[in-house]
């Protein structure tokens, strides 16, 4: 009987040739210890995945911004005028306005005039009182009150000066208008003084 088709198969090579009894014993051996490899059996956390090339990256370069610097603070700034009611800033100019208070500079000095009148406005202020005259007189020197021993200034220099000493403080927040007195009030030799309203302690 001649051999099986099936057992001819399987001891033919690649290339057809029947292999010997001693090449399939061989064979075998070698091949017994051998599992084939599944797909599945490939972990995928080993599995060498290939990097891509990255490009280098590039510095940042900061631009230096430029600050716009505040322009120097003047230690003089220039106050704007104090706002007062058409009506009443008129009749302030033409001294309609009651007057409720009056302090006569005529024969201090210049510090004691100064003194004098941070303390009288400063009163009048905390009285609730709004128009006041101050008289400083037109010029010249006035003469020395009786019993009182001090150095005159002449009236000239505290008509000058009553202006300045309103713009600073203390009376600076205090004042809120400041015009030459009408000629019935001593004319250009006084000054009416028109006060801010006393708002009490600020909580």
């Amino acid at each position: 009987m001649g051999a099986k088709k099936g057992d001819s198969e399987k001891g033919k090579t690649g290339k057809g040739r029947v292999l010997s009894g001693d090449e399939k014993r061989l064979w075998r051996s070698a091949t017994q210890d051998v599992k084939k490899l599944q797909k599945d059996d490939v972990d995928e956390e080993e599995a060498e995945i290939p990097l891509l090339p990255v490009a280098p990256a590039r510095p940042v370069v900061l631009q230096k911004q430029k600050t716009a610097l505040a322009a120097p603070v003047n230690s003089k700034i220039s106050r704007q005028p104090p706002q007062l009611d058409g009506n009443t800033d008129l009749k302030l100019q033409r001294g309609k306005l009651r007057i409720e208070g009056t302090l006569d500079l005529h024969g201090y000095n210049q510090e004691q005039a100064h003194r004098l009148l941070n303390q009288f406005v400063l009163a009048a202020h905390a009285g609730g009182k709004r128009c006041i005259l101050v008289i400083t007189g037109k010029g010249g020197r006035s003469k020395p009150r009786e019993g009182r021993f001090y150095d005159d200034a002449p009236m000239g220099v505290l008509k000058e000066k009553l202006p300045q000493w309103v713009s600073i403080p203390p009376l600076r927040d205090i004042v809120l208008k400041l015009y030459p007195a009408a000629p019935k009030d001593g004319g250009s030799g006084a000054w009416y003084l028109y006060l801010k309203r006393d708002r009490g302690p600020s909580l």
